[in-house]
Order: structure tokens, then sequence, then C-alpha cells
């Protein structure tokens, strides 16, 4: 998404320095400039014990016309959450940045990706259906709809069966999952890279444009989560990942009440914005990218969005 440099039409090392160098002038832009915005429920369909209690924060590096009537401005990153009686399921998406090289909006691959993942689930009667799927379907309904004629993005989703409480997951590329309990984390995705900073990624590519970096839903890294109520599944792009560290992360939720996930959601947003904006700092982004041997301190502007969603069981 917007800030980072992973165009999916090339991925050449030259363009790192660039990358770089852009870098400080996107942090005297927005440095200072916190732009929240939240959108918070609980699951109120009929049916399930068990239930999400979500709260969604975002902050968008660039504002984008095409959000202006969206609850949230992601910039190039997207969610949904979707409810039925049997299956809740989240999901964020991040739109990669390099098609604005080329004229396209990366935001629309993202909203639409999500829009169909959001689609196929309330069309889903059946509890089961895996993370995975609903990623496989919304994928195929995107390219099938016409709507989106060229842009890709990574992907996380998952899933809470409302009857007996399983959890599912599916991660493509360097967006993911956390997953928490009694302010410790059990379980984290683990990110998809072809090199360094080009992750996984689902495309819609032009007719006359071919691409080693294109994804199919088959090679989601896909797993379950065992949970418990008071659990907490946090979802977020690599602008929040790429900016925080899980230890750094434990440290906010030691103090913090975990069924209050829109404050959480807004902490967790805040922080990372506050870590992307300082240039001294060795972020876990600029540390990989010194293990890759390149020069990198400070932390990455980027999009941030965070899913927090609170395990209940009634």
């Amino acid at each position: 998404s917007g800030g980072k440099w992973r165009s999916f039409i090339s991925t050449t090392a030259p363009k790192y320095s660039q990358m770089f160098a852009r870098r400080l002038s996107v942090v005297s832009r927005h440095i200072g400039q916190v732009r929240l915005a939240s959108s918070s429920s609980g699951t109120s369909s009929s049916g399930g014990k068990w239930r999400l209690k979500v709260a969604v924060h975002s902050s968008p590096l660039h504002k984008h016309a095409s959000n202006a009537k969206r609850v949230l401005d992601c910039g190039e990153d997207a969610y949904f959450q979707r409810d039925t009686p049997l299956l809740s399921a989240v999901g964020v998406a991040d739109g990669v940045g390099g098609w604005a090289d080329s004229g396209v909006d990366p935001s629309k691959f993202s909203w639409g990706l999500m829009e169909a993942c959001s689609a196929m689930v309330s069309k889903q009667p059946s509890a089961t259906v895996s993370a995975q799927e609903i990623i496989r379907v919304g994928y195929r309904d995107l390219v099938a709809s016409k709507t989106v004629v060229a842009g890709s993005s990574t992907v996380c989703v998952v899933t809470l069966d409302r009857t007996t409480g399983a959890v599912t997951t599916a991660n493509i590329g360097d967006s993911g999952f956390i997953h928490v309990r009694d302010g410790q984390i059990l379980t984290q995705s683990e990110e998809q890279q072809y090199q360094f900073n080009a992750p996984y990624q689902l495309s819609i590519l032009p007719r006359s444009m071919t691409s080693s970096l294109q994804t199919s839903p088959e090679e989601a890294d896909v797993g379950t989560l065992t949970v418990r109520a008071g659990d907490l599944v946090i979802l977020a792009t690599d602008g929040f990942l790429d900016n925080v560290y899980p230890e750094e992360l434990r440290e906010i939720l030691k103090n913090m009440d975990a069924s209050d996930v829109d404050g959480i959601a807004k902490v967790l947003v805040d922080k990372a914005f506050k870590f992307s904006n300082i240039r001294n700092r060795v972020s876990p982004f600029g540390q990989r990218a010194m293990m890759q041997g390149l020069r990198y301190m400070g932390g990455k502007p980027d999009d941030i969005t965070v899913i927090v969603a609170h395990v209940v069981q009634e």
C-alpha cells in the first residue's frame, strides 16, 4: 500500500535506494497528523453461542477519493466483517501501491476483494466454510465481475464457527493475524514473500501484462486456532506489523481490558503510526532489510489497518 516499494510490475534492487530516500519526505508530510477512524460492532445475528466482538481502526497514508463514501478511508488497505447466524468472518487486504505508477488506484482491488469476500459469507449457509474458501470464492467472483481491470493485494481472513467455536485462518502475503490470550501471543501468522518486500499477492493483470508474482488462493498459508472466551484475534496489514514488535504488542495489551476492542484497536493504530515516523528506530521492517544487506533506519510510513476481534461465548 502507500509509502512502500513493492511494485507488482517490477521489484528490481536499484529502486530500494529510491524508496528509502522517498521515505524521509513522506515522514515530513505526515508526522503529527494521525488520522483515525473507527467502526465497532458486535455480532447480533441469532443462532450461535459464540460470537466475535469486533472493532476496526485505520490510519491512511494518503486519502483516496474513491473511499470518500466509506465508513473508513483505509488508504490502499481494505477490510470486511460479516456475521451470519452460523458464521462470523473478518478480513483485511492491502492493495499493492506500485500500481499507482501505472495510473491504477490500488484501493479498488483491495476493496473489491473484501466486498466479494463479504458477499460470499452472506450467501453461505454453512458454518464450516473455511477462511481459504472465502478467499478463493471472493477472488473468483471479483475476477468474474470485471469491475476491476488491474490491481493486486495481500489478504488475511479469519472465520469463527458460531456453534462450535472452531476458527480457521488463511493468509496470503505480509498482512496477518495474531492470536492473544491473557496478554500473551499464542500464534502469529508468517508472512509469505517472493523476495524481500515482494509479498505473495492475488492479482488481476491487463492482457498485455505478465508477471511472475501471481499467487493462487490455493497457496494461502492456512490453519486453525483453538480459542477460548476472552481471547483476542488481531488482524493487521503490514503498516502495523512492519512497525510494531510482538513484545511491544504484549506490553500494550497487558494494561488493557480485552473486551475493549475499540480502545485496543485505536491504541494499536496510534502506536504503529507513531513508530512509523521515528527516524532513529530499528523497526521490524528495517531489521529484515538489514538481514538482506540493505541499509534502512527508522519506521516505515504506510497505511495502517487493525481489526481487533474479542471471542465471546454466550
